[in-house]
């Protein structure tokens, strides 16, 4: 078995996709942030890229993975949610 894609949604409202194509060595994280504004609602998407094979990559995008699902800076643990996801994609 092995994943290749795992969508979330955070408290805030926004998304997160978590991809990896097969054979690639990239790992790659799409958020989507809803944004209300003058012309009623929209999104602000954001791409992040981690290397498959290094944990601090990763790790530095799980931090901003949590900050923008959940809506503030989290603790350790709270990063670390995210980051186990993460490694379900890595090598």
């Amino acid at each position: 078995m092995k994943i290749t894609r795992i969508d979330i949604q955070g408290d805030s409202g926004a998304t997160g996709t978590i991809q990896r194509a097969s054979g690639e060595n990239v790992i790659e994280v799409t958020i989507s942030t809803p944004r209300c504004g003058r012309f009623g609602v929209h999104s602000r998407i954001r791409k992040l890229t981690a290397s498959a094979r290094s944990e601090n990559e990763q790790f530095a995008v799980a931090t901003a993975l949590q900050e923008a699902l959940d809506g503030c800076r989290g603790t350790n643990s709270m990063i670390h949610d995210y980051y186990r996801l993460i490694q379900q994609l890595a090598d």
